[in-house]
């Protein structure tokens, strides 16, 4: 099974963004701001994660930085989900707004990325395009990061924004190399990730008139950042600009482009975001056959003069747009709005003029959450009360033939959210990052059928009535718990504990003959030792082979024998492990430690 990108809840705080960045179509789309009050986001957040079983609530808009209740938000809901677990990201943050406050809220439990964008190397450039960041409120940012604990951080860079140079890029590369110091005096562990990013005009956007470099100079400019950033601490990371040149031609396109589209799907252009499926050459004989070309595609528009998509109305007006175009050549800033000087955009009445900390956040900031003090079975994020596992529990569960090719790894995080979902109180590990305290048993390889699995899981306060069954309904079907059973703390984990297994074999279109052979096989493959049970029998077309074997032989697991005997056969068959043992003394005993008769 593949996981999908985003896996986590997903909640947005405020829709809308004032801070004005030229090249950005979003910020201008969205306008006016409009913020969720804190309380909704908190109720939204405990409703989705109840429903959900995710380990993560991200809080997203164009700003959320600028989002007024942050604070008293990431309070609120560190103190709601502290005690499942659920971790915190933000998205994008602007350096200078990652508090050590927040840090510490955050990083309780598990630690999400960090990501902030500076989009150009000099002050200069960044004014150009609207962009106010202070290069030490950068740094001064990721040191409180690296303080709060987090290994790494990622900067986000335009490369080809209007009027750039090379020496815009000698700002980046200083100011990449001044990362990588930081990240060197917190240790060998820290690192920055440093995206560059080939800029495209946006439409609607005040630089919706300006050219777009083309894919060869974005390549030069990537190969000079390259060569003179040879940081062990810096990973530079490039998007393909054949590919954001495709992007830019489809964004500023007229109706030529709906053929063009049209034609290079024809042509067998699929999943083109996927670099190993893009095919640059397709797309230019598509564009070509459509009548566009390229390089006039890619050249600046008269400033003022028609565009394509002057009929669409962005909400901001066209001599807004204009002004910034010019302000952003001049490299004038302009302000943010609600900071109370109205830009005039044609958005909305006017601006907003409420303070930016209000009474409410004061009143929570005095009832953060503390952390915990650390104990071996610490619960983060619980006001500070220590907390020691109550209770082991050994739960048995099946796993289906339905969801047989399902990994191991997809199971268990199942299992994770289904317990998160069920409200039980899961005890975490202490450290930088919270770990379940959930061992299971022995994996299923992909294609073997579990009819009696087993996983431990260490509880820290009373588990409610029917809390099994309420776990139930939070697994996906084919996955089913059966018993649950209090078991030794001291005891060893289920993988260092069991030590057999019992398997059915069940093969098709067969005679008796043949199945005595794959008996005889099976036998061969194990080993004397390695067999303490095996017999067959057979209803029909369908036939069966039973067998008990050890589970720590050398030479591999026995599903991969059982496996590889029934394979040389040519025979079709499935596998269905159904039970885990423990062997002491020559005798079989259940993991709940009852003897097994036979």
């Amino acid at each position: 099974m593949i996981p999908i990108t985003h896996d986590r809840l997903t909640l947005e705080v405020m829709r809308g963004c004032t801070r004005g960045c030229r090249f950005c179509s979003a910020g201008m789309l969205t306008r006016p701001v409009r913020e969720r009050p804190v309380d909704s986001v908190v109720a939204l957040a405990e409703a989705g994660i109840s429903a959900s079983g995710w380990e993560e609530v991200s809080l997203v808009s164009l700003s959320t930085s600028d989002y007024k209740g942050l604070e008293p938000l990431v309070a609120k809901l560190a103190r709601a989900l502290g005690d499942r677990q659920v971790s915190i990201s933000l998205p994008s943050m602007r350096p200078g707004t990652f508090s050590p406050e927040i840090a510490k809220l955050i990083s309780e439990t598990r630690k999400t990325g960090l990501t902030f964008a500076p989009e150009a190397g000099t002050d200069s450039l960044r004014r150009s395009v609207n962009k106010n960041i202070d290069e030490r409120d950068l740094y001064s940012t990721i040191e409180t990061a690296f303080k709060g604990g987090w290994d790494s951080v990622k900067l986000y860079f335009m490369l080809g924004l209007p009027a750039e140079t090379d020496s815009d890029l000698d700002g980046l590369i200083k100011m990449a190399k001044s990362v990588g110091s930081v990240c060197r005096v917190f240790g060998k562990r820290r690192h920055a990730t440093v995206s560059l990013s080939p800029f495209v005009p946006r439409p609607l956007t005040p630089l919706q008139w300006e050219a777009q470099v083309p894919p060869e100079e974005i390549l030069r400019r990537v190969n000079y950042i390259r060569k003179h950033v040879p940081d062990d601490r810096i990973r530079l990371k490039w998007r393909d600009p054949y590919m954001s040149l495709v992007e830019g031609l489809l964004a500023r396109g007229d109706s030529r482009v709906a053929g063009a589209v049209l034609g290079a799907w024809k042509a067998g252009a699929r999943f083109d975001g996927w670099t190993d499926r893009f095919d640059f050459a397709l797309w230019v004989k598509a564009f070509e056959a459509g009548g566009i070309a390229v390089a006039e595609a890619l050249a600046p528009r008269e400033l003022g003069g028609a565009l394509p998509w002057d009929h669409v109305d962005g909400g901001v007006s066209t001599s807004f747009l204009l002004r910034e175009a010019r302000k952003g050549a001049a490299g004038e800033l302009t302000p943010d709005c609600r900071d109370g000087v109205c830009s005039d955009c044609g958005a909305c009445p006017g601006p907003e003029r409420e303070p930016r900390d209000g009474a409410e956040a004061t009143e929570v900031r005095a009832d953060r959450p503390q952390a915990s003090p650390g104990s071996k079975w610490g619960m983060p994020g619980s006001n500070g009360k220590p907390f020691q596992a109550v209770m082991r529990v050994r739960v048995r569960y099946a796993k289906a033939d339905e969801l047989r090719f399902t990994s191991h790894l997809d199971v268990t995080r199942a299992i994770q959210r289904a317990l998160r979902r069920a409200r039980v109180p899961v005890c975490y590990s202490q450290g930088y990052s919270h770990h379940p305290r959930i061992s299971f048993g022995p994996p299923l390889p992909l294609g073997v059928v579990g009819e009696a699995e087993y996983f431990d899981v260490s509880v820290c306060g009373r588990l409610d009535e029917g809390w099994l069954e309420k776990l139930n309904l939070g697994f996906p079907s084919g996955l089913r718990a059966y018993e649950a059973r209090i078991v030794s703390h001291e005891g060893p984990s289920l993988v260092a504990l069991l030590s057999a297994a019992e398997y059915r074999v069940i093969v098709w279109d067969g005679g008796a003959d043949s199945e005595l052979a794959l008996v005889d096989g099976l036998r061969h493959a194990f080993g004397e030792t390695g067999i303490l049970k095996i017999s067959h029998a057979s209803n029909g077309d369908e036939s069966w082979i039973d067998l008990v074997a050890r589970l720590k032989l050398d030479s591999g697991a026995p599903e991969k024998k059982i496996g590889r005997v029934l394979g040389e056969a040519a025979r079709p068959f499935k596998i269905i492990r159904k039970g885990l043992y423990l062997e002491k003394e020559g005798k079989l005993y259940s993991p709940y430690g009852e003897a097994v008769r036979g």
